[in-house]
């Protein structure tokens, strides 16, 4: 999450049932682009986009004896927050000889849609070596790679967790056109032909929000990440919506279902209250059982005359509808079979802008 490096949260580690408290991570600059050397035409890329021990406190849930769950996708984060999450879920995946790890591009440093690399990774002791993906519609472009968070910080759990898997990493741009994404869902559900394939794809959810907003788009958004229809792809409140299309569009075809294992806000993990700008996270395997998403339906009423500034315009998505309205309140009505709740949407004006309130200020 780009606006949270102010956060100086630390690491409890003091015993079972202790609330992790990491430092905020942050995203690589330039000078966090370290490529070691290449040898016989093969890129080393050092993975230094967090400090070790944060990783490794993530790393140590991955043991031989943790219990399985039969699936044969797992979406996970790339803000690591929520490392611990992270490392539980990679704990429960099956095994497998084939870890396909899709995320997204977040400098845009592909010329084409998707990129990949056959880089050899070092995050240390650990020595990773990736297999590119051949297919004509997928560039070969090792400096992508120098700077992907996304690939570079998951990739220490996938080769712990699968230590023997070839291992093809790839990435996709958020502006891919919709004959890219369904290109590279093709290609990938043809690699489940060999059953011992596994999928890794990575999606942040709601971006630069109070926690008490995101969890309104999250509700939405983990919805359809459930709902197994990859056409509701464009609606959700993410960093990479060509990700959550693949993500289902792979499910569908193989007939598997999802199961929420975690949902978390870092401003709630690292109780940053006072902090308007988030990034919240859902953790999901998909396999042949699951739960049904939630029966939810969300309506944002806004007046329009004094538009609620926040980056991208976050604010108003991630809501089923929007009505406009002329009474200079905001509030969200949700709808669930079991009854419709309202919700307020305060805001407050800072020169001749409006913005949400902080959760420190939302009334309880």
């Amino acid at each position: 999450m780009k606006r949270l490096l102010a956060l100086s949260a630390m690491i409890a580690l003091t015993g079972a049932g202790c609330q992790m408290k990491p430092p905020a991570p942050t995203l690589p600059s330039t000078s966090s682009r370290q490529v070691v050397g290449t040898t016989d035409n093969v890129t080393t890329i050092a993975i230094n986009d967090q400090p070790n021990y944060y990783i490794d406190y993530g790393l140590r849930s991955i043991t031989p004896t943790s219990t399985k769950i039969d699936s044969r996708i797992l979406l996970v984060p790339h803000h690591f927050l929520p490392v611990r999450q992270i490392g539980e879920a990679f704990a429960t995946a099956p095994d497998a000889k084939r870890i396909i790890l899709i995320s997204p591009d977040h400098f845009s440093g592909c010329r084409t849609a998707v990129c990949t690399t056959g880089a050899n990774f070092t995050y240390d002791q650990l020595q990773i070596s990736t297999t590119p993906a051949n297919a004509d519609f997928i560039e070969k472009r090792d400096s992508v790679f120098t700077r992907e968070h996304g690939i570079r910080g998951l990739l220490p759990f996938v080769a712990t967790r699968w230590p023997d898997a070839q291992i093809t990493p790839l990435t996709i741009r958020a502006d891919a056109a919709t004959s890219s994404i369904d290109e590279l869902t093709h290609w990938v559900t043809q690699q489940f032909q060999d059953k011992n394939t596994y999928l890794v794809t990575t999606i942040d959810l709601s971006h630069y929000l109070p926690a008490y907003l995101a969890d309104i788009h999250d509700r939405v958004t983990i919805r359809d990440l459930l709902s197994i229809d990859p056409e509701r792809w464009q609606t959700m409140e993410i960093d990479n919506p060509p990700i959550a299309r693949i993500t289902l569009a792979v499910a569908r075809e193989l007939g598997l279902k999802g199961t929420l294992l975690s949902h978390t806000n870092s401003l709630r993990l690292a109780q940053s209250w006072s902090i308007r700008e988030g990034t919240s996270h859902a953790i999901i395997q998909y396999g042949l059982n699951g739960q049904e998403p939630e029966n939810v339906t969300t309506t944002l009423y806004t007046d329009p005359s004094r538009m609620i500034a926040s980056p991208e315009n976050r604010y108003y998505w991630g809501f089923d509808r929007v009505v406009t309205t002329t009474t200079k309140q905001d509030w969200a009505i949700i709808e669930t079979s079991t009854g419709t709740q309202i919700i307020p949407l305060p805001v407050i004006r800072q020169g001749d802008s409006f913005l949400p309130v902080t959760d420190a200020d939302y009334p309880r």
